[in-house]
């Protein structure tokens, strides 16, 4: 029986080569109108749910009758600890919705490769096949961050434009707390892409990898916020899964909410561990789609 081993280009790999795989891959990209479309597609997703949680919030309170029994001190000072019923993350919760589009996008800039044949091409055009992933990884990554960005920003700009509008209490936060929420929202949505691609490099079929990228990222934001709180089951997949990256939306300390909800903006990991919680996983499936590409054949 006659084994048949990938085929690998003997020319050594040049300095502009990188370059220029990476200018194809980009080309790649924007040249497939569906792609584009699927991008765009999730920007407006994500303003949308920001504008609909502004249009059905809850108004300020004036200023309430304190409960029988309490002092004036005491209802002041219970007053003023309540935390406001809105926060920024409530603009963001359409974060979830947009990052399907992006995972759809991310996995048919695989794919679609493998569906057609095109990999070969591709993988006998570059002496090193680790480098048309990581060349992948960068376009979608940097593609998927500025179309986060800019649905983060808009969504934070216009839905606090508009509940300040319907005079709805919204929670004042200092610009580096929103800088690290709308940024953080964008580097969430440019790794998961990143993992959803590492992972179509894995399995190489376009419905198991939605499928896993829906499942291990977006379903346990999802459930969490059906609960009504991250508790339990739900508290425990949010600090192992890739869905702990969320945690980056969270605006003020755990021990200031009263409702422990990621609706809310209450997560079980602080912002920046939960996204290293997503980094893990995208490097972990980054090294064993390189590992899998070197060794199958395309």
């Amino acid at each position: 029986m006659t084994t048949v081993r990938p085929y690998r280009s003997s020319a050594p790999a040049r300095r502009g080569d990188f370059a220029q795989l990476l200018y194809a891959e980009w080309t790649k990209f924007r040249t497939v109108r569906g792609w584009v479309t699927g991008m765009i597609a999730a920007v407006l997703v994500i303003v949308g749910f920001g504008l609909f949680a502004a249009g059905g919030g809850v108004k300020a309170s004036g200023t309430k009758a304190c409960p029988p029994g309490m002092s004036s001190a005491d209802c002041r000072s219970a007053v003023s600890l309540a935390p406001p019923e809105n926060t920024i993350a409530l603009y963001l919760i359409g974060a979830f919705a947009g990052l399907i589009a992006v995972a759809v996008v991310a996995t048919m800039f695989m794919c679609a490769e493998y569906r057609r044949g095109l990999i070969r091409t591709t993988l006998a055009a570059s002496p090193v096949r680790g480098r048309v992933l990581v060349a992948k990884a960068i376009v979608i990554g940097a593609v998927a961050f500025v179309a986060g960005l800019a649905a983060a920003a808009g969504a934070v700009i216009f839905a606090t434009d508009l509940a300040h509008h319907r005079g709805l209490s919204v929670l004042s936060l200092r610009w580096p707390t929103e800088l690290r929420i709308i940024a953080g929202t964008a580097a969430l949505i440019a790794v998961a892409a990143v993992f959803t691609l590492a992972i179509a490099a894995i399995v190489r079929r376009s419905g198991a990898t939605v499928t896993i990228a829906i499942v291990t990222i977006v379903f346990p934001y999802f459930l969490s916020i059906s609960n009504g709180g991250a508790t339990g089951v739900t508290d425990f997949l949010l600090r192992v899964t890739p869905a702990a990256a969320f945690a980056v939306q969270q605006p003020t300390p755990q021990y200031y909410l009263a409702v422990t909800s990621p609706a809310t903006g209450f997560f079980p990991l602080a912002p920046w561990a939960g996204f290293a919680v997503l980094c893990g996983w995208t490097v972990l499936a980054l090294v064993l789609a390189a590992y899998l590409l070197r060794r199958r054949d395309a």
